[in-house]
């Protein structure tokens, strides 16, 4: 019986060594393999980043006068039917009911 718990134990230590020393070596190869892969990816190119910065910019602008327009018309329709209703009351409160 001694000598089973001996190798036992003996198994037991080596194994938990080395699944220790293989957990690291993978996490080591995972982390080189995604550095690489994040090195080899293709940055933009310096030179076409600020006109395409332009080109955002320009966008932007015509949209925010879009909005712009849209809000000027809705406050419009706005203060018509502010002016419907306060219309409807003056002839409601006349109307005796």
């Amino acid at each position: 019986m001694r000598e089973i718990r001996w190798e036992y134990d003996l198994l037991s230590t080596e194994a938990n060594r080395f699944s220790t020393m293989k957990s690291l070596a993978l996490i080591v190869t995972l982390s080189l393999g995604l550095l690489a892969s994040g090195l080899a990816a293709e940055a933009p190119d310096a030179r076409q980043a600020p006109a395409q910065v332009l080109v955002l910019i320009k966008e932007v602008q015509g949209q925010q006068a879009l909005i712009a327009e849209n809000q000027a018309k809705i406050d419009e329709k706005l203060a018509l039917v502010a002016e419907a209703i306060r219309v409807a009351r003056i002839y409601s409160s006349r109307g005796g009911r």
